[in-house]
This record gives structure tokens, C-alpha cells and sequence, in this order.
């Protein structure tokens, strides 16, 4: 007798084809709604997810932070001594350093999933037989594809399986799958215009007879700023962009090694150690040596006295590589804030990633005790003033996170999403039937599998959805009220430009650091901030017939001052700003 078939992910080869029999699903992510007709009529269920303790989910990051160094020591010796170099751990920081802390805490969560199965009653589960070349990443961009692709996920779970002598779970294979349409090549071209094209040609060229003594990629500038803070700095403006990236083939004998972590503390740690080698993106391993070849052939600077950067410092190698290299001949970093969250939430491993690899830190305004080295300068991207009353309109503004977990941060996670989701339904049933006419819901632009398009018009079927392809400008432009429903750029951008704004989350997803509470307090005495649903609802139909009686009052007005002169600065000398950071620092 059958007593559960153990289901990982959302691959339906891998699901038992008799709807009568018991299946434990190992979570949300599993049961996508675009097949809800099928596991609905399945005799199932879905395991608890052990991140849904959230104060878990906090020291588990505290816990894999520190194993995150640990192993970012032991790689650095690794590959120092295979690629016969002397790097310093700074430098494989910097390259290697985003991935091997997601990957660390993505395998850290399928391995807590699982081993929560293992004292349930499973006889077997079904796993897909696929080639591993495939599903080994060729770099961050390609992982970033990977780590949300359902077969990439269901390939670390077996994993797991296959590694772990704690569970009594048969393995069955199936040859069936068909992986034709897993990616291997992570090139990604960008159409630009001639007159762009052109432009860049004539700057490349300058830049090749008169190197810069500043380096700046993707600095979160608009274009024209960046050339303007190029000619204050005393050069010829820059047009950096993108590099191809090589895709070089995988040598199985290579990864023949462990990474021998040192004071081993249990046995995912051992797990570890087998599947970094594994797992190691391949322009790491195998491409290495090509890789910094390649970085000496571009029109970069090669004496740089600084780099700066608010984007390339995660998913571009070819600048890793390059940052990476010329830091070690102590030219300084600076990097730049890239969105919301910094310097509220409570935890996030990209902000503590920028903070250990800049010399300094361009924040929007928000300062560290602990790191002198942040310096709030003002947004980098802020909008113009616009016009917000046009059409009437309600406007929520909405996002997604994937189904399977992937960097840490203070928000929802995984199967959290769904608890998100019934926060913006409730609010929807909250304000109305009058007002939900005004209503326009911007869908995240991302969807990740979620389905959210067909859960919305499913529950309201006349509700006006925006796709979330145009612009937020776009959008902003049809606002009589403007709602953000997630700690990120959104609100701020609105605040910025002082549109009328309300916003709404859970706290318990959503946490936010002691240094932030104080002046969130007050947004939300003043009815900016709300942390549910309904309070942000009745609040709008309190205000609806005025809005800017409540928006324009001195109290809104002071505390939405001390908020952006906190976290989200405007200042008309932002370039000089910038520039006296940078010309201080060298």
C-alpha cells in the first residue's frame, strides 16, 4: 500500500498519473493555478513551509551568513589553486561572491523543505532524468534563469535525495522529459538605435586615445547626468555597456574536487562541499582564464583611480572580473543604491554584499553607524514633476516574488507570495463596489508561474489590470491615488514626486530594521503608512472626496519631509554632491 508520493516541483512527469493516489506536494510552487484543474481532483496535500516562522527564517540568515564566509574562504583557496593565482578573498567577493551566497541560501531552503518531509510517511517520489550539463549555470545571468526554472529545482532536490541517508524515500526515474527548452546560453542583445550606436562608437573611440581616470557602469544616472558629472570630473563622457559573454563547455573531470569547508557543523554543510563543485558556474571553472583574457581586449580603462556602479556589480561578470582585478591594484569602489528596501529592512544579502565590497556607498540618504563608509548623497533617478489627477483613478501598484526562494531579504517568500496576494483581494473588497470602478490594478511585470492575470480576473472580472510593461511614469500619469503594496522603489518614486500615496503591507513579511520603525510610526499616524488591507481601504474612502485636504495638510507634508530626507533625498547639487565623494576618495 501507497502511502504518499512525495512531489517537488511543478514538473507533471513527475507526478503520479493516478488522481486517487496520496501525494504530498513539497509546496505552493508545486501546484501552478494554470493547472489547478488537475490538482484540485488529486488526493493531496501541501507541506508547511518552515520559513513561514519568520523569526526562523532570521537566524536561519544569521546562520548561513556566517557559513557563506566560511565557504567564500575555502573557495577562494580552491580556485586560486586551480586556476594557479593569488587572489585575494576581496577579489573572489566580488566575482563569485553573488552567487555562491544565493545558491548557498537557495540549497540551504530545498534542503530545509525536504528534511521537514522526511518524518512524513512517503513511499517513493519521481524523479525526471536529465542531462546535468544543461543544468550546470555558464554564469550569474544564466543562474538568475536557472534558480526559477522548475527543472533546475527539481534537479537539486534529487540532489539532496541522493546525498542525504536520513530518509527511507524510494527513488523512481522517469526517461520521458524532454529538455529541449532548458537554456544554456545567457546572451542577451539589446537593439539600440543608430544614433545611440553612433554616439557610442565616437565616445569609444575618444576613450581609447584618453583614458578615464573615472570609471563609472550603470551608475543608475540617466545618461545625460553621467556625461554631465564626466565633464566635471575633467572627461570625455562614457558609453559603457554590456560585454558578450562566453559560454564555455563543461569538463566534468575539472569538478572532480570538494571544497573541504573547514570546522564542518552538520551534514548539510558536507552536502555543501560535494555540490559547490558541481554547481560552480562554468565561466568560473572552466571559462576562468578565457574570461580574463577577454576583459584586457575591451576599451576599458586600464588605470582607472575609481569605479563606480549602482548595477553591474551582481549579475555582469565581465565587470566583476575586471572591478574584481583592478581593486586588487588598489583602485577604490564606490557603489551606488539601486532601489528601495536599503537601509530599511531589516535584513538583505545584496545590501550587505555592496557594503563589504565598496570603498564607499552612495545611499539615498540613509546613513550605518556601523559603516562609515555609506554616504547619503539623494536619489539618483529622480521624475519630473507631473500632473497626478487625470482620470480619477485608484492606482495599485503590486509585485511578485518567485515561487521558489531565492536571495534573503526582509519580504515574502516563496509560497508567501499567495498570503501577499489575498492582501491585495481583501483591499479590493474593502474599498467598494463604487470606488473599485476607479481602480487599476499594475500587475508586476514578472510572473514567475504565479498566474496572476487569471487569479485576478477570476476574482473580479471587471477589474481594469495593468500588464506592467509601461513606464511607472506612465501610470503615475492616471493617479488620483497612488498605493504600494511592498517595501521597494515604488513608494519612493511616488514620494518623490509627492503624489498622494498610501501605503500598505504586512509587517511580518515586510520587516523593517529599529532605525526605520520611529519614522514609520509617523507615516502611519498620519495615515500614509497601513499594515493591513482594510485600514489602507477605509482610509481612501474617508479621504476620496479631498484628497488633497489629507495629502496637502502640514502634518502629511512635515512627516513625508523627514521621510524623504531620510531614505529617498532630492538635491539639486546631486552631482556635485557626487562628485566631492569621488574626488575625496582618491
Amino acid at each position: 500500500m501507497v502511502n504518499k508520493v512525495l512531489v517537488t516541483t511543478a514538473l507533471e512527469d513527475s507526478w503520479p498519473k493516478d488522481p486517487e493516489t496520496p501525494v504530498l506536494f513539497l509546496g505552493e510552487w508545486c501546484r501552478l493555478y494554470s493547472r489547478k484543474e488537475r490538482w484540485q481532483k488529486m488526493n493531496s496535500e501541501v507541506l508547511s513551509y518552515h520559513w513561514d516562522d519568520r523569526t526562523k527564517l532570521y537566524n536561519d540568515y544569521i546562520y548561513i551568513n556566517h557559513l557563506y564566509e566560511k565557504c567564500l574562504n575555502c573557495l577562494s583557496e580552491k580556485l586560486n589553486e586551480i586556476h594557479k593565482v593569488d587572489h585575494s578573498v576581496r577579489y573572489w567577493r566580488i566575482l563569485i561572491g553573488p552567487w555562491l551566497g544565493q545558491f548557498i541560501q537557495m540549497l540551504f531552503d530545498r534542503w530545509s523543505s525536504l528534511y521537514t518531509v522526511f518524518k512524513e510517511k512517503i513511499d517513493y517520489t519521481i524523479v525526471l532524468s536529465m542531462p546535468e550539463s544543461n543544468l550546470i549555470p555558464n554564469d550569474m545571468r544564466h543562474f538568475n534563469d536557472l534558480y526559477i526554472d522548475d527543472k533546475w529545482n527539481h534537479f537539486i532536490y534529487h540532489e539532496i535525495l541522493d546525498f542525504s541517508n536520513n530518509h527511507d524515500i524510494k527513488i523512481r526515474i522517469n526517461d520521458s522529459i524532454n529538455d529541449s527548452d532548458l537554456k544554456k546560453n545567457s546572451n542577451k542583445s539589446s537593439k539600440k538605435s543608430w544614433k545611440v550606436r553612433v554616439i557610442k562608437k565616437i565616445l569609444d573611440s575618444l576613450n581609447k586615445f584618453y583614458s578615464s581616470k573615472y570609471f563609472f557602469i550603470n551608475t543608475y544616472l540617466n545618461i545625460t547626468d553621467q556625461w554631465k558629472l564626466d565633464l566635471m570630473l575633467g572627461q570625455i563622457p562614457q558609453y559603457r555597456d554590456y560585454l558578450k559573454i562566453i559560454s564555455p563547455p563543461i569538463n566534468f573531470e575539472k569538478r572532480k574536487w570538494k571544497l573541504k569547508i573547514e570546522s564542518i557543523g552538520n551534514e548539510f554543510e558536507l552536502f555543501l562541499e560535494n555540490i559547490i563543485p558541481k554547481q560552480i558556474p562554468s565561466l568560473y571553472l572552466e571559462g576562468y582564464i578565457k574570461l580574463t583574457e577577454e576583459i584586457k581586449k575591451n576599451n576599458w580603462p586600464d588605470n582607472p583611480k575609481l569605479i563606480w556602479t549602482s548595477n553591474s556589480y551582481n549579475s555582469d561578470d565581465h565587470f566583476k572580473a575586471y572591478c574584481a582585478k583592478k581593486v586588487e591594484n588598489n583602485v577604490k569602489l564606490v557603489i551606488g543604491q539601486h532601489g528601495g528596501h536599503y537601509g530599511i529592512g531589516l535584513w538583505s544579502f545584496s545590501e550587505d554584499h555592496e557594503l563589504k565590497i565598496a570603498d564607499r556607498y552612495l545611499s539615498w540618504g540613509w546613513t550605518d553607524d556601523k559603516a562609515e563608509k555609506v554616504r547619503p548623497i539623494g536619489q539618483f533617478k529622480l521624475k519630473n514633476k507631473i500632473k497626478y489627477v487625470v482620470n480619477n483613478k485608484i492606482v495599485l501598484v503590486t509585485s511578485t516574488m518567485p515561487r521558489y526562494s531565492y536571495e534573503m531579504l526582509s519580504a515574502t517568500v516563496s509560497r508567501q507570495w499567495l498570503d501577499y496576494l489575498e492582501d491585495q483581494f481583501e483591499f479590493c473588497e474593502k474599498i467598494g463596489n463604487e470606488l473599485r470602478k476607479n481602480l487599476i490594478v499594475r500587475l508586476y511585470q514578472h510572473d514567475y508561474g504565479w498566474n496572476q492575470k487569471e487569479r485576478w480576473e477570476d476574482k473580479y472580472p471587471n477589474i481594469e489590470l495593468d500588464s506592467g510593461a509601461s513606464s511607472i511614469e506612465e501610470i503615475m500619469k492616471e493617479s488620483k491615488i497612488y498605493v504600494s503594496t511592498y517595501n521597494a522603489t515604488t513608494y519612493l518614486e511616488a514620494f518623490a514626486i509627492n503624489i498622494p500615496t498610501i501605503i500598505f503591507w504586512n509587517p511580518k513579511h515586510w520587516e523593517i530594521r529599529e532605525s526605520a520603525k520611529n519614522i514609520f510610526s509617523e507615516l502611519e499616524r498620519v495615515k500614509i503608512f497601513h499594515s493591513n488591507p482594510e485600514s489602507a481601504a477605509k482610509h481612501i474612502q474617508n479621504i476620496w472626496s479631498d484628497i488633497d485636504e489629507w495629502w496637502k495638510h502640514d502634518d502629511v507634508q512635515r512627516i513625508l519631509m523627514r521621510f524623504n530626507q531620510k531614505y529617498n533625498r532630492s538635491s539639486s547639487a546631486l552631482l556635485e554632491l557626487i562628485k566631492n565623494e569621488i574626488e575625496e576618495l582618491v
